[in-house]
C-alpha cells in the first residue's frame, strides 16, 4: 500500500509549475496552432464572418455550402484534413509536456529543448497506447449500445453501465502515463497491465488521487461556466466577440493550468 502526504504533493505541484513556467509551452503551441488551423480552414470555406459576430451571415454561408456539392465536399474534405493535423499535433505536445513533467518529478532539468530531445523515443509508444485505449473503451460501449438499441427497455441501464465502465476505466488506469513516461515500458499492453497492477495493490491510493485531480477540475470548470452567465448580466458588460475571445483565452490559461497541475501531481503520486 503506497502512502502519500497529498497536500504536500499538492504545494510540490503547484510550486513547480510556477518555476516550470516552460511547462505551458506544449499546449499553447497546440492552442495557437489549432487555432490557426481553425481560422484558415474557416477562411478557406468562407466561414470567417463568424469571428465578427456575423451571426446572420455565417448562417446563409453555411445554407449555402450544405445546398452546393462542391462547396459542401470542399468543406469535409478540408475538415478532415483540420482534424489530422490537430490530431498530429496534439500527440505530438502531449508526448513533450509528459516528458518535460516525467524530468520534473525525476530531479532533471527542465527545458524545452531536452524534452523536445527525450520525447521523441515516446511519440510511437503513446500513439499505440491511445489507440489501444480507444478500442479498450470502444468496444464495451459498443457492445452495451447495440444491447440497448435491439433492447429498448434496457436501454437507461445500458447507459448506466457504459458511464460506470467509463469511471471504472479512468479510475484503474489513472497512472498510465507515469508508467509509460516513468517506467519506460513501451509496449502498450504492458504499459495497460502494469497500470491495472497498480490499481489492484493501490485501490485506495489511486482512489483518492482521482478524487482530489477530479473535486479541483470540477470546481475550476464551475466557476468559468458561472462567469459568462455573471458576465452577461452586468450592464456594463456585452458578450461581444471581442469579450468572448478573451473569455476564450482566460479560459483555455485556466483549463492548461489545471491540466498541467493534475499531471505534475499524479507523476508525483506514482
Amino acid at each position: 500500500m503506497v502512502k502519500r502526504d497529498y497536500l504536500k504533493n499538492s504545494i510540490y505541484s503547484i510550486k513547480a509549475l510556477s518555476k516550470n513556467l516552460i511547462l505551458y509551452t506544449p499546449d499553447l503551441i497546440f492552442f495557437i496552432s489549432a487555432f490557426i488551423l481553425t481560422y484558415l480552414f474557416l477562411n478557406f470555406n468562407n466561414l470567417a464572418s463568424i469571428f465578427g459576430g456575423q451571426l446572420a451571415q455565417f448562417d446563409t454561408q453555411i445554407k449555402n455550402i450544405v445546398t452546393t456539392g462542391s462547396l459542401l465536399s470542399r468543406l469535409v474534405i478540408s475538415l478532415l484534413v483540420l482534424l489530422a493535423l490537430n490530431v498530429l499535433i496534439g500527440l505530438g505536445t502531449i508526448t513533450l509536456r509528459f516528458t518535460m513533467i516525467s524530468n520534473l518529478v525525476q530531479g532533471k532539468k527542465v527545458n524545452f529543448l531536452n524534452g523536445y530531445k527525450d520525447s521523441g523515443k515516446y511519440l510511437f509508444p503513446l500513439v499505440w497506447l491511445k489507440l489501444s485505449l480507444f478500442v479498450l473503451y470502444l468496444v464495451p460501449i459498443l457492445i452495451l449500445l447495440l444491447i440497448g438499441v435491439i433492447f429498448q427497455p434496457l436501454l437507461l441501464i445500458c447507459i448506466f453501465l457504459i458511464v460506470l465502465i467509463i469511471i471504472a476505466l479512468k479510475i484503474s488506469l489513472l497512472f498510465i502515463y507515469p508508467v509509460l513516461f516513468l517506467k519506460k515500458i513501451f509496449n502498450p499492453i504492458k504499459v495497460i497491465k502494469e497500470a491495472v497492477s497498480y490499481f489492484k495493490n493501490n485501490k485506495l491510493h489511486t482512489f483518492a488521487v482521482a478524487v482530489i485531480t477530479a473535486v479541483i477540475g470540477l470546481i475550476i470548470s464551475g466557476i468559468f461556466t458561472l462567469v459568462p452567465l455573471m458576465w452577461g448580466s452586468l450592464s456594463v458588460f456585452s458578450l461581444t466577440a471581442i469579450s468572448s475571445i478573451i473569455y476564450l483565452i482566460i479560459k483555455t490559461l485556466a483549463d492548461i493550468t489545471v491540466n498541467l497541475w493534475s499531471s505534475i501531481f499524479t507523476f508525483k503520486n506514482y
